[in-house]
C-alpha cells in the first residue's frame, strides 16, 4: 500500500479513507480496529489521514436482513471503537455509496492542505525580487523542463507562489526553487507580499525543513531598486540569514552597467553585504544558474526556515516604525 501511495498520490494532496466492515461478522475481532490503524498509517511520510477524513461503512446488510443483532453490533462499534469517526450503513445501493463519498469530499474540501515540501524534497532556495527581475527565467534556465512561465511584465496582479524541483547533471542532486510574488504589486503593498511569503512557507513546508538560501534578483538595467519593504528587509537581515543571501543582478545582455552595480554595492546593498551577503551576476546561461545555486548549497549549516519566516513577518512592523521616525 505504501509503494502504491508513493507512486500515484501527489504530494500535498488532501487524502481521505473509507474503511468497510462486514456487519455479518458476529464476534469482535482485530478487523473492527481497522479505522484506528488507517488513522495512524502514512505512506512513506507522504500521506497522513486526518481522523475527520476517515469514514467507516458497515456492509453486507442484505445477508444480515434476518439477523436481529446486526443493528446492535453497528451501534456498539459506532459508540466504542469507532466513536471518533463518522459511520455509515452501506446497503448496496448507488445512493448509499454516493452519500458516503459526498460526505467525505465535503470534509476534505474543508481541511487545510498539508505541507507539500519536507526535508526530503531537496535543497530549498527562495527566489525574491521585483516583478520582471528574472525569477521565473532563472528557474527555466536552470532546468529547461521547468514549468515556470517567463514574461517581461514590470508590474504584477498575482500573489501566487510557485515552486519547481530542478535537477542538474550531477547525480543525486535536486533543488526546490520557491518563486515568490514580485514586489511592486498593483494591489498589494510590499509588506503584504513579504507577509504572504512567510505565510506560504509556514503553511506548505514542514517544521523540519531547512533553507539552503535566498536569491534576491535585481534587473541591472533599472535605476530603481523598488520594493521599499524589500529594502527594509535587507537592512534588518540577521548575519545568519545574510550568509545565505545572494544579491543577483540580471539582464546584463540588455545593457547592464558596472557603474550601476557598484552603486548598488555601496548604497542599497551595503548593509546586507556587510552582514555577509554576496553579490553575483547572472549571465542567463545554465552554467551561470548552477554556479549561483552551488554557491548557496556550499553554505553550512542550513537556515532554519521558520526563523526566516519570522524575519519576513517582522518587516512590516520595522518598516512602519522607520516611516514614523522619518515623519
Amino acid at each position: 500500500m505504501d509503494s502504491w501511495v508513493q507512486e500515484f498520490i501527489p504530494k500535498g494532496a488532501r487524502v481521505g479513507g473509507i474503511f468497510l466492515h462486514d456487519i455479518s461478522t458476529k464476534r469482535r475481532s482485530a478487523r473492527s480496529r481497522g479505522p484506528l490503524i488507517l488513522e495512524k498509517w502514512s505512506g512513506q511520510d507522504k500521506v497522513q489521514l486526518h481522523p475527520g477524513a476517515i469514514r467507516v461503512a458497515t456492509t453486507n446488510w442484505n445477508a444480515s436482513a434476518s439477523d436481529p443483532g446486526a443493528d446492535a453490533r453497528h451501534t456498539e462499534l459506532e459508540n466504542t471503537e469507532w466513536k471518533r469517526f463518522t459511520v455509515h450503513k452501506f446497503k448496496g445501493s448507488a445512493t448509499d455509496a454516493w452519500r458516503i463519498v459526498d460526505d467525505l469530499i465535503d470534509t476534505l474540501l474543508g481541511l487545510p492542505l498539508p505541507p507539500i515540501i519536507d526535508k526530503f524534497a531537496g535543497d530549498i532556495i527562495l527566489l525574491i525580487g521585483q516583478t520582471g527581475s528574472g525569477r521565473s527565467n532563472f528557474a527555466k534556465v536552470a532546468d529547461e523542463s521547468c514549468t515556470a512561465v517567463v514574461n517581461d511584465k514590470q508590474t504584477s496582479t498575482s500573489m501566487e507562489i510557485n515552486y519547481y524541483t530542478v535537477s542538474c547533471s550531477r547525480p543525486s542532486r535536486s533543488v526546490v526553487l520557491v518563486e515568490a510574488p514580485g514586489f511592486d504589486h498593483l494591489e498589494k503593498s510590499d509588506a503584504e507580499t513579504l507577509a504572504c511569503i512567510a505565510k506560504w512557507l509556514k503553511t506548505f513546508c514542514t517544521r523540519d525543513t531547512t533553507l539552503a538560501g535566498i536569491i534576491y534578483f535585481h534587473d541591472i538595467t533599472k535605476d530603481r531598486l523598488g520594493a521599499s519593504y524589500g529594502q527594509v528587509w535587507l537592512d534588518h537581515l540577521s548575519p545568519e540569514t545574510a550568509r545565505h543571501l545572494l544579491l543577483v543582478s540580471t539582464k546584463w545582455d540588455r545593457g547592464g552597467s558596472s557603474t550601476r552595480e557598484e552603486e548598488l554595492k555601496s548604497g542599497a546593498w551595503k548593509s546586507a553585504i556587510c552582514r555577509g551577503a554576496k553579490v553575483r551576476r547572472f549571465e542567463n546561461t545554465n552554467e551561470a544558474a548552477w554556479r549561483i545555486i552551488d554557491d548557496l548549497l556550499g553554505v553550512q549549516p542550513r537556515l532554519d526556515l521558520h526563523k526566516v519566516t519570522r524575519g519576513l513577518s517582522g518587516v512590516q512592523n520595522k518598516g512602519e516604525a522607520d516611516a514614523k521616525m522619518r515623519h
